[in-house]
């Protein structure tokens, strides 16, 4: 299999990836950094991994090209986000 198109890989992780991390984070929001942190590093991993596939030039551990080449943004605005739009 060849997930070369950024479309696929959005898909897939949006699909298995992020729906399991985002799931219930009204409930369970993680104030503690380390908690925060963690979720983030299974992000870092997928951007890491897609920086590499689609040789997006990023540097180690600044993931912002990648994240706007996917028109993604950071778990941690996602969830607020979420729990922002909980409140409306």
């Amino acid at each position: 299999m060849d997930f070369k198109l950024h479309s696929t890989l959005k898909i897939l992780f949006c699909s298995f990836v992020s729906s399991l991390i985002e799931y219930g984070v009204v409930i369970w929001y993680p104030t503690i950094m380390n908690d925060s942190y963690q979720l983030e590093r299974i992000q870092h991993k997928f951007l890491k991994f897609v920086s590499f596939r689609l040789s997006i030039d990023c540097l180690p551990r600044y993931y912002n090209p990648v994240l706007c080449h996917l028109d993604l943004t950071t778990l941690t605005a996602r969830r607020v986000q979420i729990n922002l739009s909980l409140l409306t």
